[in-house]
């Protein structure tokens, strides 16, 4: 018999008293980082509000900022009523408007959105009063967020979510509620060039937050390279309470290579310096790679000849001819030299770059399927003799040390300009440059034209390359179990891999630099882990998948409504047995299971077919009718395994259940959290069957031992069981 249950809106409120005063905040500042807790429970004084039984707000483990726990909000699998996180009664002096709070967050999606506010009274949620509204992506980032301008009489702070859609996760962590400083300055980021050139000037943009009370107009604005090396400072402009800014902060490099830079803010009496700092930025100082003009040098209408509407051109160089021959690296932009008596606004044209073993274009063009398409716009050329350089919108890697392909298309236009409009160009001895041009004739670079003009002639080309910097990334997935798992998706910018049977993957020869990699596999959690690809060594990483799991609770009854306690449940693999309430419970991974449930003298029942969702509930009455073994063709065979420890958590004494498949020696022993062995149980032959034992909380001398995690050890042959105990304080 199968009924599945009517659920109710369930609404959870946990409270807790600390040494009868009550879960207060008294002290500041306030600290929870959910590490303290066991999991699934919220810290002593933390309530949460549900409105529906799916979704959730508990303590994990899946990926915290810092270990082992953060909390977790869960929508549920659709779109539910509002969602509260409520923190302790803030009961300190200071008023709630001279305080901030700070916070570490993500979630799997960037577009939901957290509320922040304040409650007048937990228990009604009418009393919000909403402050700011929060998104966050996949990466941990961190929020501060002022209540200088509240001005209710509230002493909760509570974070709102309502879903509109299912299945999204937040996740929080390292909690504060502190006192607003007077004096607090942070550097929220850098940007600027990743790519400048030796010996001119670059810029960067540094944003400041004034976090304290006081306007500041006295600070400096610090840039550091490599070992702690100072590169350029500058003063700040004001920023009043509250305000951001932007620091412009110039420097000129005068090394090439690689650096990694960060801005720095210098503050008298600046009151928390953990936040005075940048994220890191990786650069690479470039040196201009030329090709130097071979003399006797000529002017003429190529690579680009804008005499006619469009025109196609081709060359070659070779390494041998740059001034620094380079064996790698990453060209970023190209110039070319000219003197033109028009004056081109901007006009589009189109760059594609190569590498090639041929030393001339004698046989024909080099397909445009060998090329990459390294610059799409529009740019000027003023009049005279100048100089155009093109920034490339993709930047080419060279790497291989063959000769580099340039082809330059100047598409179909309805208007021409002056035949005196001339690059400059030098000739080489071979034939390495083809080209066309037309007034009638539309050329398509994918259909190069049969027909062409085969030269000597090269434009004079400036390519500005930096070092091409690569290194490995080495790592293995593994679920909470500690086992390997394949055929996980991982993804790191637009670089895309699966893990291998053992659960390895590996990235080779990329660029060094940030990256975040993103792993994803049905059944589990998906998680974001922000990387440093450096060119000193290669990575190697260890990363932990959680698996998606859902919840089977089952109520066995007899023919006449009587709860069966001792009844067996076996889901595929799992065991449990039901209590003196005649209910089994399971949390198991997603997925499908066959349910078998039976007792002694009973006749049992199966399910087939029995689909576990993430994060949702499945109910099951079963009840069980009269009769032997010989009438019961579904009784389960024996297995030898470690079913449960009922009560657990446990305060007194726990009862440990357990099944042999066969006679043989069994080992029953409670170990703490440093590995000792506290208590041996049982050590002895035992026959096939099902058993049970207590463990009354006490080690091998008679001594209680003391609140706290513990775990059972079976092993039976080359069978070993554990279950993890939580032993509580008694009252």
């Amino acid at each position: 018999m199968l009924n599945i249950m009517h659920r109710l809106m369930l609404v959870v409120i946990t409270t807790l008293v600390i040494s009868g005063l009550g879960a207060q905040i008294v002290n500041l500042p306030y600290a929870q980082d959910f590490d303290t807790v066991v999991t699934p429970g919220l810290p002593i004084g933390w309530q949460s509000i549900v409105s529906t039984p799916d979704a959730n707000i508990r303590t994990d483990n899946i990926n915290p900022h810092s270990n082992p726990n953060c909390l977790r909000i869960y929508s549920g699998s659709s779109a539910v009523n509002e969602m509260f996180l409520i923190s302790p009664e803030i009961q300190n002096a200071a008023p709630l408007n001279s305080l901030r709070l700070r916070f570490w967050i993500r979630s799997s999606s960037n577009t939901a959105t957290l509320l922040i506010g304040v409650l007048g009274n937990p228990g009604d949620t009418a009393t919000y009063e909403q402050m700011y509204d929060v998104q966050a992506g996949p990466a941990w980032q961190e929020i501060v967020l002022s209540f200088s301008t509240y001005t209710v009489e509230g002493r909760y702070i509570a974070i709102k979510y309502t879903p509109t859609g299912g299945n999204t996760y937040f996740f929080l962590d390292d909690i504060y509620i502190e006192s607003i400083p007077q004096n607090d300055l942070a550097v929220l980021s850098i940007c600027g060039n990743p790519t400048p050139t030796i010996n001119l000037p670059v810029t960067y943009q540094i944003d400041i937050e004034n976090y304290g009370l006081n306007t500041q107009t006295a600070y400096q604005v610090k840039l550091y390279g490599l070992g702690g090396i100072q590169l350029g400072s500058v003063s700040g402009t004001p920023v009043s309470a509250g305000a951001t800014v932007t620091v412009s902060l110039p420097w000129t490099p005068v090394t090439p290579g690689l650096n990694i830079v960060h801005a720095v803010v210098e503050l008298t009496n600046d009151e928390f310096a953990y936040n005075d700092s940048s994220p890191d930025m990786n650069i690479s100082v470039i040196t201009a790679v030329v090709i130097p003009p071979f003399p006797p040098t000529q002017l003429q209408r190529l690579p680009l000849d804008f005499f006619y509407t469009n025109s196609l051109c081709q060359y070659i160089l070779y390494p041998s001819e740059f001034t620094y021959p380079p064996t790698s690296g990453v060209i970023s932009s190209i110039e070319l030299v000219y003197d033109f008596l028009s004056n081109i606004y901007n006009t589009p044209s189109k760059i594609w770059m190569g590498t090639t073993t041929q030393s001339d274009l004698s046989g024909g063009w080099i397909p445009i399927s060998q090329l990459t398409l390294v610059y799409e716009g529009s740019i000027g050329y003023p009049s005279g003799g100048n100089a155009v350089r093109y920034q490339l919108t993709q930047p080419f890697n060279y790497n291989n040390g063959q000769n580099l392909v340039f082809m330059f298309y100047r598409p179909w236009d309805t208007q021409y300009y002056s035949s005196f409009d001339k690059f400059v160009c030098w000739a080489a001895s071979e034939s390495r440059n083809r080209r066309v041009f037309s007034d009638t004739v539309q050329y398509d670079p994918n259909n190069l034209p049969a027909s062409s003009t085969l030269s000597s002639l090269i434009p004079v080309t400036r390519v500005y390359m930096y070092p091409f910097l690569v290194s490995s990334l080495n790592g293995t997935v593994r679920d909470d179990a500690g086992l390997a798992v394949p055929n996980v998706t991982v993804n790191m910018g637009s670089y895309s891999t699966t893990t291998s049977a053992d659960g390895s993957y590996a990235f080779t020869d990329k660029a060094v630099g940030e990256y975040i990699l993103y792993f994803s596999k049905a059944g589990f959690y998906p998680y974001a882990q922000n990387v440093n690809i450096s060119a000193s060594q290669p990575l190697v990483l260890e990363t932990e998948l959680y698996r998606r799991t859902g919840y089977l609770r089952g109520l066995v009854l007899d023919e006449e409504g009587i709860p069966l306690q001792g009844a067996t449940a076996n889901l595929s693999n799992y065991t449990a047995l039901t209590n003196e309430t005649g209910v089994f419970n399971f949390t198991v991974p997603v997925g499908s299971y066959s349910l078998n449930v039976s007792m002694p003298g009973m006749l049992s029942q199966s399910f087939s077919g029995v689909q576990i969702q993430a994060e949702q509930y499945l109910d099951y009455n079963i009840t069980l009718h009269p009769g032997s073994a010989a009438d019961d063709q579904e009784t389960p065979a024996l297995s030898t395994t470690l079913i449960n420890c009922y009560p657990n958590p446990f305060v007194e004494q726990t009862t440990l259940r357990y099944q042999l498949k066969q006679k043989g020696e069994v080992s029953l022993e409670i170990y703490n959290l440093k590995g000792q062995r506290v208590r041996n149980l049982i050590s002895s032959s035992q026959n096939a069957g099902n058993h049970e034992t207590i463990w009354n909380g006490r080690n091998d001398n008679g001594d209680r031992v003391g609140n706290g995690v513990y775990f059972c050890r079976m092993r039976a042959g080359e069978h070993l069981s554990t279950k993890r105990l939580l032993k509580l304080e008694s009252k």
